[in-house]
């Protein structure tokens, strides 16, 4: 095999890959700049939107298992859990966690019903009867 020569011209793909990086540099990078005091308060009031959402659900929502109110209770009862489950799930060695999704996100406090909150319709629904202790 014969290797091309050194003083050989850089290919029309090294050249676009070139290209590619300054047009992010200097239009992309400033754009996100622009963009960032917009995209985070946005993200956060949709945070907080969603968390009071959440919270009126659960105060309006009784347990289809035993009949209470679930409340704010549930709600932090869940957050516990959730917690503890993060503290467990191991992380590599670059301290990034692996991608993991919250599926419980009430539970009864008199008898463990574990609900999920269904975004679209601002409801808790029974998602499994009675398994205490599992968060995710």
């Amino acid at each position: 095999m014969t290797e091309p020569p050194e003083d050989e011209p850089a290919s029309v793909g090294d050249r676009w890959d070139g290209l590619k990086l300054r047009l992010f540099i200097f239009i992309g990078f400033p754009l996100l700049l622009i963009c960032l005091p917009v995209l985070l308060p946005l993200a956060a009031g949709l945070e907080k939107r969603r968390k009071k959402r959440l919270r009126a659900a659960a105060i309006a929502t009784q347990c289809t298992r035993c009949g209470s109110c679930l409340g704010i209770a549930a709600l932090e009862l869940s957050d516990a859990d959730w917690n503890s489950f993060l503290a467990r799930v191991p992380s590599s060695g670059l301290r990034i966690r692996p991608r993991v999704v919250r599926r419980v996100h009430a539970r009864c406090p008199q008898c463990g019903a574990e609900y999920a909150f269904d975004e679209k319709a601002g409801l808790l629904r029974l998602r499994n009867v009675g398994t205490e202790g599992s968060a995710a």
